[in-house]
């Protein structure tokens, strides 16, 4: 059975993140291929998170980086929302990691100069990305490295979806005031994310061990830990 939501047509499952699953797709008018996000029913029926989303889908689609996902465009169809984006062909930074174990130095920290790029673009526009972490990075064959998924871009969102089950972010690399839910987050908590990150790359492990909500407990309350500790 093809598949078709508003001119894309689906082929494959690429991911699932937080908010939706992203499939590799044809855009079939540009004959390309395109990553299509598609959001989860369940977001479907709170009409002000879907009003949101869609400003916060269009924020993004103005945005242009070249460590940045691009994205397309923006619709509705068969009753989901959706929105493409430009199709990176290589490697999350989590996959490598997997597959590679700890990254040498060099690499690790070219890798955060080019996100750290990206970002201090997004912090002109003053946007927060608010989700940075090695799943979020994709790293071409040409060692290019693009950020992306803006489905938690900017704080405005915070009142109308943060609640204490649902903390907007990844755990493993929240910075404490992400993680205490404070409503005024600005660059440095997206700092703090790609620190968590970076040390992840160069130990192979996230700072924190533990439960959802012991990690949470530790980035609020804990020094962070020293990677020396675990890569001498």
């Amino acid at each position: 059975k093809i598949l078709i939501f508003g001119g894309y047509q689906v082929k494959s499952v690429l991911g699932e993140g937080g908010l939706g699953i992203v499939y590799l797709a044809k855009q079939l008018s540009m004959k390309r291929s395109v990553a299509l996000k598609v959001l989860y029913p369940k977001w479907m029926k709170d009409e002000e998170f879907r009003k949101r989303f869609l400003l916060e889908a269009r924020i993004a689609g103005k945005l242009s980086h070249p460590n940045l996902i691009q994205v397309f465009d923006i619709g509705h169809d068969k009753g989901r929302y959706y929105f493409s984006m430009e199709y990176v062909a290589g490697n999350t930074v989590d996959t490598i990691i997997q597959k590679d174990g700890l990254m040498p130095l060099s690499k690790a920290i070219d890798i955060s100069l080019q996100v750290l790029d990206a970002l201090n673009y997004i912090w002109s526009k003053n946007l927060v990305h608010r989700d940075i972490k090695p799943g979020n990075i994709i790293v071409t064959a040409q060692d290019v490295a693009k950020l992306g998924d803006f489905g938690f871009v900017k704080s405005k969102i915070d009142k109308k979806i943060g609640s204490e089950d649902f903390v907007l972010g990844t755990p493993d690399y929240m910075s404490p005031e992400q993680a205490m839910g404070k409503e005024s987050l600005d660059y440095r908590s997206d700092i703090y994310s790609l620190g968590a990150t970076l040390y992840q790359m160069i130990t192979g492990f996230v700072p924190y061990q533990g439960s959802e909500s012991m990690v949470i407990r530790q980035h609020i309350q804990s020094a962070l830990p020293s990677p020396r500790t675990v890569n001498p």
